[in-house]
């Protein structure tokens, strides 16, 4: 969750995040691809849920990636961009 809220900065993306991570370790049976198309159907805050199951994933294959991206100084993770997107891969 304190990942997700750094990254995004909405607790809610931490659902997607956590979806992410328990795909990564195979914990889920079904394919990224159709995880990603129903994000896409669900149409609600799309490419959030999107970045926030791919940043999931990445955290449970590197979480020091996440922890650096997060600790970039010249991004505040705190805070969405400028122009109110989230951060992406």
């Amino acid at each position: 969750n304190d990942l997700a809220v750094r990254l995004f900065a909405d607790s809610i993306a931490s659902n997607m995040f956590m979806l992410g991570y328990a795909y990564q370790l195979g914990r889920v049976p079904v394919s990224a691809d159709s995880i990603e198309k129903a994000i896409e159907l669900n149409g609600a805050a799309i490419e959030m849920n999107r970045q926030a199951f791919r940043f999931g994933r990445l955290a449970a294959h590197d979480r020091s990636a996440i922890e650096r991206l997060i600790a970039t100084p010249a991004q505040d993770a705190a805070a969405p961009r400028a122009d109110g997107t989230p951060l992406s891969l």
